[in-house]
């Protein structure tokens, strides 16, 4: 697959006007991004720690590139704590937000 694949249907969907047209390139892109491709760029930025990764993504497009880097700073934070090198551990905010009581009826 073409690494632009995903680009081009990102900049081609602003511009459809049928709604299930729109819902079925979604459903193209979402497929394809979430296969191969994905799972070697995740695999690449989650074990490159200390090792040059510049041919790796002088491939890669610049969204590419952007999920690489999140992977890298993940993979980065996790060797920190397990290293203990962390001062505090903060919870995520998903966590922090306040839950709604239920109304019991």
């Amino acid at each position: 697959m073409n690494p632009y694949f995903f680009e081009l249907g990102k900049a081609i969907l602003p511009h459809l006007v049928n709604d299930g047209d729109v819902q079925e390139i979604e459903d193209i892109l979402r497929v394809a991004f979430g296969g191969e491709r994905y799972k070697m760029i995740l695999d690449q930025s989650m074990n490159s720690h200390d090792e040059d990764t510049t041919e790796f993504t002088r491939k890669l497009t610049e969204f590419e590139k952007q999920l690489f880097q999140a992977g890298m700073n993940d993979a980065n934070d996790f060797l920190r704590w397990r290293e203990r090198k962390n001062e505090v551990i903060s919870s995520a905010k998903v966590v922090q937000i306040k839950k709604r009581k239920r109304i019991e009826t």
